[in-house]
């Protein structure tokens, strides 16, 4: 199983939300959603980044935690399939690789840096991501 490393906020339970925004376990009625992964009502992994995974065009994500939503060895369900979580490792903006801005989607660091001035605050990690199948 891959090593969890300090920072990233690793701990936190994602909630999975079915597609009338109901979680599994009853809980976040009324939430809108479009079935996909949700932390505390944003959206995890949007659609057309999940298609990207699908097809292995994207492999690698990364996210600002004040607590992590996934856990390493872990895997999500969403409308595309299962997805599996590699080594999540806590980055800083400087270290981040031109390679791995490509690998989540980006065009370059500069559109990497454009996304991440949106973001929220909290610890920057990178997160190794992949594809299982329809069902795991």
């Amino acid at each position: 199983m891959p090593q969890q490393r300090a920072g990233c906020g690793l701990g936190m339970r994602l909630r999975r939300l079915d597609r009338n925004g109901a979680g599994l376990n009853g809980a976040g009625r009324g939430a809108v959603t479009t079935g996909a992964l949700q932390d505390e009502g944003q959206m995890l992994i949007k659609r057309d980044v999940l298609e990207a995974i699908k097809r292995g065009e994207i492999t690698v994500q990364f996210r600002r935690w004040k607590r992590a939503s996934v856990r390493p060895g872990g895997t999500l369900k969403t409308k595309v399939g299962v997805l599996s979580i590699g080594r999540i490792d806590p980055i800083s903006v400087e270290a981040v690789a031109e390679e791995d801005c490509r690998r989540a989607g980006f065009a370059d660091k500069a559109a990497f840096l454009h996304w991440l001035d949106g973001m929220k605050d909290g610890d920057l990690c990178r997160i190794e991501i992949g594809y299982l199948g329809e069902r795991a």
